[in-house]
């Protein structure tokens, strides 16, 4: 069995100069995080710099001030290196969940933030620093949700990294399969059709999955061209097997893939908090299916392995032309049942994981290039939400659908 490598940490006082100085950089080069620590602040700040700046890491030494004379200021570097926290953010690269990245580590959290583009993952934690971030509170790692080997990778990183995992918020974007060549002029065309389908659709949080459906552009022109009026979305709009097996396979499977893989580095906190990005789309009364809304109401009963067989069954019936006939939604079907099901197991994790608090949120209808910059929030505002529900105390709720800040009953 392959043995584990956990980061370690040290403290080498007095270390703005001297030995204590190459103390530092070279436990530093070994791989440990070290809190360089001085008395004058400026000293310290500046020694940490030069090491910098001779290529040490940026995440490799801190600074800390500290007078070894002051029992108030060692219990404070006490307190912060025993009271560390960290946080994964998946989707954050931008939006919601890069403002979600912000507020959290504005708490002093670890962050990690992900992007499935590894450059704009990059360039999202430098615009973080250059707002005035410490460069050791985000960090970035690759991540795609619907590839196990990724996800394994993101593990090993926390393991050797940080050792434990204290907070998992699960973003996973929107986006949407062009039936076209789409050029910078048909751009404001799909941002129009995006604003139509997320209102006259009633999806009322569209920053929290893919939505499975397809825009035929070919479709809206011919249709925009017959009295110069913009078509009604559905006419545009097609679903398709694939598009929604995929929905489902990103949105609910994604999710499960993450919490699964991390659940090990959650027990390892002292207080594990795990937001699900959800949707009031996902509400029972928007599913037909009786029989389907009685499963979901009880938790007690309800199991992963029957999510599985709903979902398969979802399929099946889609294929074979009979939604309308099994009662599944007969419009965004996918989209739907996806949040339905990530809301009920929200639940099943609350009751399996006691020490835990884990809820699911819808944060609004935010402004971000996903809705094309329509909506009430901004990304900020769409964010205070999900950080609320990860910065819970200890005892706070949990299995909870919330709307923004309000608690609701989707079952």
């Amino acid at each position: 069995m392959e043995k584990t490598v956990h980061q370690r940490y040290a403290i080498v006082t007095g270390s703005n100069k001297g030995i204590g100085f190459e103390t530092a950089r070279q436990l530093a080069l070994q791989g440990i995080k070290v809190v360089l620590t001085s008395r004058d602040e400026k000293k310290g700040l500046e020694a940490v710099e030069k090491l910098k700046a001779s290529g040490l890491s940026d995440d490799k030494v801190v600074f800390h001030q500290l007078d070894v004379t002051d029992p108030a200021i060692i219990k404070t570097l006490m307190e912060k290196a025993v009271h560390q926290r960290y946080a994964i953010v998946t989707g954050s690269n931008k939006g919601i969940g890069f403002e979600t990245v912000r507020q959290l580590a504005s708490e002093g959290i670890k962050v990690v933030l992900t992007s499935r583009d590894e450059k704009k993952g990059l360039d999202a934690v430098e615009k973080l620093k250059a707002s005035g971030l410490s460069d050791d509170k985000v960090v970035f790692h690759q991540l795609d949700v619907t590839d196990p080997a990724s996800i394994a990778s993101l593990v090993n990183f926390i393991k050797t990294q940080f050792g434990k995992l204290d907070i998992l918020v699960l973003y996973i974007y929107i986006y949407i399969h062009i039936h076209t060549y789409i050029n910078e002029l048909l751009v404001n065309l799909v941002g129009y059709i995006m604003r139509k389908y997320l209102i006259n659709g009633n999806l009322q949080v569209n920053n929290a999955g893919i939505l499975g459906i397809i825009i035929d552009l070919h479709a809206y022109k011919s249709a925009n061209k017959l009295d110069g009026v913009p078509p009604k979305a559905d006419d545009v709009i097609r679903e398709t097997f694939e598009a929604t097996k995929e929905c489902l396979d990103t949105n609910y499977y994604g999710a499960k893939r993450m919490v699964d893989a991390f659940v090990p580095l959650l027990q390892l906190s002292d207080s594990p908090r795990i937001v699900n990005i959800s949707s009031s789309s996902g509400l029972l009364k928007n599913i037909p299916n009786e029989g389907v809304k009685q499963e979901l109401k009880n938790v007690e009963n309800l199991t992963e392995e029957r999510i599985d067989e709903l979902l398969n069954k979802l399929l099946k019936d889609f294929k074979e032309g009979l939604l309308d006939k099994e009662g599944w939604p007969a419009k965004k079907s996918g989209y739907i049942l996806s949040k339905a099901f990530l809301n009920a197991y929200t639940r099943i994790l609350a009751k399996k994981y006691p020490q835990f608090l884990v809820n699911c949120v819808c944060p609004g209808l935010v402004k971000t290039d996903i809705t094309y910059n329509f909506g009430e929030l901004t990304a900020a505002e769409g964010a205070q939400s999900p950080v609320r529900l990860a910065l819970l105390p200890q005892g706070g709720p949990s299995g909870n659908f919330f709307s923004r800040h309000e608690t609701m009953s989707c079952f």
